[in-house]
This record gives structure tokens, sequence and C-alpha cells, in this order.
């Protein structure tokens, strides 16, 4: 979770700021959707042509966004929360090592809120393209074109669910999105076993809107944990510990687990990481939306965790 999601959320009314907090991670699959669909177009090259020169495209493209990004970034003014903070003298030179001291139940408890959400959506759009094209032989263009819907479902459903935890609450959103999450794991395999294109098409746009209830509010929620002082470097540490663990050898366990166990091993390992999340969810105590950490105070109390 970066820094765009927070300038957001403190930027925003309290009353909107799941909401404006979702928009910068609602760039995450969004940025799915639109590499796939630069490999979808670039799927009728041969082999050597990609090989050559084809895979060169995403990146220089992204060079663009990068550009774009950096330009919103540094117009960006400080958010009100943290100048207030920063004019009372409450920040601190070495937030990390507060952050590692004092709130490292924080850390653990956002790690594993992120770890089912990023675990999902990585397997859906990396590992399953893996299992159709190669496992079952069927053509790879149709999961490109059902994964890029599916991703868009899910960068439309992360503003919608977050606006949602604005009006009942960040916990019993992200409550059904990751029970949803835990259970669907395993019609993930049966259905593509059918190897119905059209149905393959559905659990897709099923399953990555499904994670949008867990991943939309997250952004908020995760940052409320945190007091101003240590919320930047608190709330990434515990995000991209939970990405880290959870997106990044998806992949690869997965495809172990295949090999040795079978799709089944699989789903109980996507099942395991999100009831990780589901759990940690229902650690936290506070229902209400409208608390925030401010300078001096962290809305950790009010989530049962301080």
């Amino acid at each position: 979770m970066g820094g765009a999601v927070l300038i957001g959320m403190e930027h925003a009314p309290k009353r909107r700021r799941g909401l404006m907090g979702s928009w910068a991670a609602a760039g995450a699959p969004a940025g799915v959707t639109l590499a796939t669909l630069v490999f979808l177009a670039l799927s009728p090259l041969s082999p050597d042509a990609f090989l050559s020169w084809g895979w060169r495209v995403p990146f220089f493209a992204s060079a663009l966004v990068v550009c774009i990004g950096l330009f919103i970034r540094l117009r960006l003014a400080e958010s009100p929360e943290f100048a207030e903070a920063e004019a009372t003298g409450a920040t601190i030179r070495l937030p990390i090592v507060e952050v590692v001291r004092g709130y490292w139940r924080e850390v653990l408890v956002t790690a594993g809120m992120s770890l089912g959400a990023n675990t999902t959506s990585y397997l859906l759009a990396t590992f399953l393209l893996y299992y159709w094209a190669v496992e079952l032989g069927l053509p790879r263009g149709q999961f490109l074109i059902a994964t890029a819907v599916g991703t868009f479902a899910m960068t439309a459903g992360e503003p919608l669910f977050a606006a949602l935890s604005d009006r009942v609450g960040r916990r019993v959103v992200m409550i059904g999105g990751a029970g949803f999450t835990a259970l669907f794991t395993f019609a993930w395999f049966p259905v593509l076993e059918i190897r119905g294109p059209l149905l393959m098409a559905i659990m897709l746009v099923v399953a990555f809107a499904g994670v949008a209830p867990l991943a939309g509010p997250m952004g908020a929620g995760i940052a409320e944990l945190f007091p101003t002082r240590v919320r930047y470097s608190g709330s990434s540490v515990g995000y991209q510990l939970g990405a880290t663990i959870g997106g990044g050898p998806a992949p690869v366990l997965a495809t172990s687990l295949l090999l040795t166990g079978g799709t089944t091993t699989v789903a109980v390992y996507v099942f395991v990481t999100a009831a990780i999340s589901l759990g940690c969810v229902l650690m936290l105590q506070q229902t209400s939306h409208d608390n925030a950490a401010g300078p001096a105070t962290t809305a950790a109390a009010e989530w049962g965790l301080r």
C-alpha cells in the first residue's frame, strides 16, 4: 500500500475515507487489466518474435504510466493531518524504529489482512492461466480475455465496496470479502475442468470481484491502525510484508502443490491464506468507520489492538 492511498484517505472527509483511499488501490487490478490487454494484442506474434522484441512493448509502455504517476505525486501537498503533526513537532526522525518497537502487532495484523487478497489475485491472474493453457491445453487467448474482464470487475468493485465500508464500517465488508474468497476457492478447478470458456469467464469475474470487498476498504482500514507519525511506515511495512509472503511466491508454490498433491492442495493453500485474512479482520473490534488516527492517538485502540 503506497503513499497515494494514504494521501487520498487523509485528504478526504471522515465519511469518505474508504472511498478516497480505494482509488489508488484500484490501480493494481486496473494495471493487470491493461497488461493483460497488451499481451492479448501481442498474442498473434510468433514465439520467436515475442521473445525477440514483443515482451519489451509492455515495459516501454509502462514508462509513460510511471511518468504520469511521478508528475501527480510531485504536485500533491502533504495531508492536513501530517502538516498538523509537523507543525506541532509530533513527527519523528526514524518512524520505522518506532513501528518495530511499538506497533509490531498492527504490522502483523496488516500483513495478515493483505495476505489473502494478494495470494488470491496473483494466482487468479497467473497460475490459473498456466493451468488453463498448459494443464488443460485450451486456448490462452480465451483466458486472457476473461482475466481482463475479471480484473476490470475488481477495479470497479474496490471503490464500490470501500464506499459501502464508509457507511456500514470496514470490518463487516472485509469479513464478507475474506469469507467469500476463502470458500469460493474450491470452485476454481471444478469450473475450469468443465472446459467451457463462458463458465470460466464467469468464474473469473466472480472470483476477482469477490476479492474487492476485502481489498477495497483495506487501504483506509490499515491506515486507521497507525497514528500519523508512523502511518506511512507502519502501513507500508505491514502491507508489503503480506504482499511479499502472499503474492510473490504464490505461483511457484501453487505449481509445486499442483504437481505433488493436485488441485485440492492448491485450493486448500489459497483457502488458508484467505482464512488468515479473515482471522485478522475478526481480531479487529471496530465496526465504526468514523475513527481515524490523529497525531497523538491511534485508532488501534478502537480496533481492539491497544
